[in-house]
């Protein structure tokens, strides 16, 4: 392992610095939307960002395996007619990160809603056991 690129080297540790970080924030007694889902976002944003990048073999297999959990788990949502709604929950990280004062606007309603039911799914996939968790936990074996 010694003979790995200081580049190699510098994107496995940023990888399992995001997997670490979301671990850590799993295990907060108390997770306040308000303070942690910005921090939530960023290292899931960072997490796909890595996965998409990198190519699909072995050593890379957790982090491909949370980009599909990404891609293929659907948040639910009201839109400000209280219509339900579904939206992948990689699109949902990509569209809360995107910051108010651009000019894509979403109704307050509908950003509210979808923060709500990502934050939600979050605190109940992160638990030990459930499949978030253990996607995070291999990603911190690569």
């Amino acid at each position: 392992m010694s003979n790995r690129s200081p580049i190699y080297n510098l994107l496995h540790q940023e990888i399992k610095t995001c997997a670490d970080q979301l671990l850590e924030i799993s295990k907060k007694k108390e997770l306040s939307e308000e303070t942690d889902s910005e921090h939530i976002l960023e290292r899931l944003k960072e997490l796909h960002h890595f996965a998409s990048k990198v190519r699909s073999d072995k050593c890379y297999y957790p982090l491909s395996e949370l980009k599909k959990y990404l891609e293929n788990t659907m948040i639910r949502y009201q839109d400000e007619h209280n219509r339900p709604f579904c939206m992948r929950l990689s699109e949902t990280i990509f569209l809360l990160r995107i910051p108010m004062q651009t000019e894509v606007k979403f109704k307050p309603k509908i950003v509210r809603s979808l923060r709500d039911n990502f934050f939600r799914h979050f605190r109940e996939n992160s638990k030990p056991g459930c499949p978030l968790f253990r996607k995070l936990v291999e990603i911190k074996k690569i």
